[in-house]
């Protein structure tokens, strides 16, 4: 079977390691692929090595999709088609569905669409709907398919959905004793349990879920460890959720406090694992929400309470405050002064 594969992908990881097992192991058995890449990259590399022929054709993600923008690409992709006498077009994420969905209808070719990510109801409703429905819609796993439910259902028939795993090449995917015990000297990890995960850093990974519940395990000696790096955009994503790791690698020795008219501790309320509920329960212990802020009193209690047992050590204080009075400078300034001077 030609099979014309749709990658806004151009590495060989994340959603191009199926379609590399795909191409590995069907191969022998019948499959002709041919790629079109949005971008070039280490996976279009590959697939030429291997005999495959690929393209690059800029094609639009949901967020530059346009009339004018499909016109050039769909009338590249259609050459393909027919120089390569292609019979299924295979969108390999969804955001390249619509480009497909255009180039089916132009060529009368069945579209197949692999989703890698949850999609919500617009989206769903503004690729899928109607005569824009596919062949076929693949599921990585039955949480993904659980996840996308509440978007898809009702959109597309439930009998065109599959559950489709990654890693379909089994002789390349199974456990290497060499490599394992090489990571495990290298990163110092010795015979601890380790939770690992190699992934962008980036929002969809929602890998804060994955340090919260890390956080709430007793297991001594457990290890968490991320490969991964920040994509492009989503730099300050990163940033923030290695901070939010640190803090949950440290949280027994994070304390929280709110400032009023006095201070009040809410870490206990805030060590809740549900965050709603957290912040519910500190709104309850909180008995201040009228008659002001004293900031310069109630910092001078933080220090003269908190400050000797080592809490204010090397704490950051940021205080935002509008129209102070110079008196209220001052205060501030001299107990911003004792924070400075706390030894590390």
């Amino acid at each position: 079977m030609r099979v014309l594969y749709l990658t806004m992908n151009p590495n060989r990881a994340s959603t191009t390691v199926p379609t590399e097992g795909w191409f590995r192991v069907l191969r022998p058995k019948g499959l002709e692929p041919v790629l079109a890449s949005k971008e070039i990259g280490s996976f279009h590399e590959w697939t030429t090595s291997q005999g495959i022929p690929a393209f690059q054709v800029g094609m639009p993600v949901p967020s530059e999709f346009s009339m004018a923008r499909l016109a050039v690409p769909v009338w590249k992709l259609r050459r393909l088609v027919k120089r390569f006498g292609i019979q299924v077009i295979h969108s390999n994420e969804q955001d390249l569905y619509p480009v497909a969905q255009y180039l089916g209808r132009l060529c009368s070719l069945p579209v197949v669409v692999s989703v890698h990510f949850t999609m919500d109801r617009g989206f769903c409703e503004w690729a899928f709907g109607g005569s824009r429905a596919p062949a076929r819609i693949f599921f990585v796993s039955e949480g993904s398919r659980e996840a996308c439910r509440p978007g898809i259902q009702g959109v597309v028939p439930e009998a065109k959905w599959r559950v489709l795993p990654n890693g379909l090449d089994l002789d390349h995917f199974v456990p290497d004793e060499a490599r394992r015990a090489g990571f495990r000297q290298e990163h110092r990890l010795g015979s601890n349990l380790v939770i690992g995960v190699a992934c962008a850093l980036r929002p969809r990974k929602q890998l804060e879920h994955l340090f919260r519940a890390a956080a709430e395990l007793d297991v001594p000696g457990l290890r968490v460890v991320v490969a991964g790096a920040a994509v492009k955009g989503d730099e300050a994503y990163a940033d923030a959720l290695l901070r939010f790791a640190h803090a949950a690698a440290r949280g027994s020795r994070t304390e929280v406090f709110t400032i009023g008219t006095r201070l009040t501790r809410v870490t206990a309320a805030m060590r809740r694992r549900d965050a709603e509920f957290a912040l519910r329960s500190a709104g309850d212990v909180v008995p201040d929400w009228s008659g002001g802020t004293r900031l310069g009193e109630v910092l001078k209690v933080f220090l003269d309470r908190w400050g000797q047992r080592g809490v204010a050590r090397r704490a950051v204080v940021v205080t935002l405050a509008a129209a102070a009075r110079q008196t209220l400078r001052r205060t501030l300034e001299k107990e911003q002064e004792c924070i400075a001077a706390l030894p590390v």
